[in-house]
């Protein structure tokens, strides 16, 4: 226990720095972008993390399952050779299908090429990121994220300042992604290229968690696909500068959340692995984290709330009312998300892919629904959102039950 709380305690401190980062530049580059810059940025990312769950064929989320090293290191380099080759795949399926306009939107066609350079370099560092968990290096998990959080900003800065209003945010994305990959992984990455390890072996290695393509990359596409709905459907139902409304938004309410999530789940995931491999079960890595993580939300929120209501506006500037309105809708579903996201890894660590895209296919049914009520009603952006936080809570009140569930149950995994 103590070893985890260690480990917990340098995650957080390297969250609480990388946080730090955003919420003191994010006024000063809300006021150097427009909302409709913003806007072609959400649209961007929200297509590049629909692309990612392709990309490694979700072989890293294996990673850390077997108890061998070597074997583990042929999921590794199985992740990392799936990751390049589905780059090639992505610039000769863009180079034959560039003109086709019903394929890329006017929203991405100007920034069509950068798409799989940005994608891979996400996967990239994703891969690496799960080799440190397994290995516990969290301090190195920090440095990635504040580096990360550093340059992102300072690049964001420097490049709307040299003229590159309408894509400075995209280029940020890129430049700062692989300076961290490489910063954090490139030992690794060289190890991969330069091993002695047979092919023979990543075959076999893919064909044993052939659970993970079969059933993550279908599950995850429709999770990631109605997480970054609500970009495609308010671009269609409103225009790309209520987008970006919705995209700062969405922005300002998870940064602090999100880098507490992120440095979280590493956490829990070994803490939950590693009694997993001992007992069969990990109710109580879930007992632990579940309230920690009620604790956590129940004093975070109602400050957070408080913040965006009195202080926001003065910070941000008249030009994002609407975004400081939509935060205080969003932070409901958020909350909820604080507390169920890291817990929710149990179904991946418990082998549950069928039931992880039962899940799936259930939320993107209710999110595609929540923005056809508004279609139908012509809900303005506000309307719309409520009916989108109510479904997102409902889902993850359901995911909690289910993970509370799996936990305690003894169950033995793949060696």
């Amino acid at each position: 226990m103590r070893k985890i709380n260690k480990s917990l305690l340098i995650t957080l401190g390297g969250t609480a720095i990388a946080a730090v980062v955003p919420i003191v530049f994010t006024p000063i580059i809300a006021k150097l972008y427009s909302s409709s810059s913003y806007g072609e940025y959400a649209y961007f990312l929200a297509t590049s993390n629909v692309i990612c769950v392709f990309f490694a064929g979700k072989y890293d989320m294996a990673i850390l399952i077997p108890r061998d090293e070597k074997e583990a290191n042929n999921v590794f380099s199985l992740s990392v050779l799936l990751s390049g080759i589905s780059l090639i795949i992505l610039y000769i399926f863009i180079v034959l299908t560039q003109n086709f306009n019903s394929i890329w939107k006017a929203e991405i066609s100007d920034n069509i090429f950068l798409l799989p350079i940005a994608t891979f370099f996400s996967v990239l560092n994703q891969i690496i990121l799960t080799w440190k968990v397994r290995l516990g290096e969290f301090t190195k998990i920090s440095i990635n994220k504040i580096a990360n959080s550093l340059s992102y900003a300072f690049l964001a800065i420097i490049l709307v300042k040299i003229g590159f209003e309408k894509t400075g945010l995209i280029f940020s994305l890129i430049l700062s992604m692989a300076f961290t990959t490489f910063l954090v992984g490139f030992t690794k990455i060289k190890e991969v290229f330069f091993s002695t390890g047979s092919l023979k072996d990543i075959i076999l290695a893919s064909k044993k968690y052939i659970n993970f393509p079969k059933y993550n990359i279908p599950s995850s596409f429709i999770e990631t696909l109605s997480l970054q709905l609500p970009i495609y459907l308010i671009t269609y139902l409103y225009d790309i500068g209520i987008l970006g409304q919705y995209a700062m938004a969405q922005r300002l309410i998870l940064l602090p959340v999100t880098f507490v999530i992120s440095s979280i789940v590493p956490v829990f995931r070994h803490s939950a692995a590693k009694e997993i491999h001992e007992t069969g079960r990990c109710i109580k890595s879930f007992n632990s984290y579940f309230v920690g993580l009620t604790i956590c939300a129940c004093i975070i929120f109602p400050i957070l709330y408080l913040l965006i209501s009195f202080f926001l506006e003065d910070i941000l500037g008249a030009k994002w009312l609407l975004s400081i309105d939509l935060m205080k809708i969003l932070i409901f579903s958020v909350f909820i998300r604080f507390i169920t996201n890291p817990l929710s890894s149990v179904i991946i660590l418990k082998e549950k892919q069928k039931l992880d895209l039962i899940l799936q296919i259930f939320l993107i049914l209710a999110v595609g629904s929540a923005f056809f009520i508004a279609y139908l009603r012509k809900a303005n952006i506000t309307d719309c959102i409520l009916y989108f936080v109510f479904v997102y809570i409902l889902k993850y009140i359901i995911e909690l039950i289910i993970a509370f569930n799996l936990a305690r149950k003894y169950e033995s995994i793949n060696s």
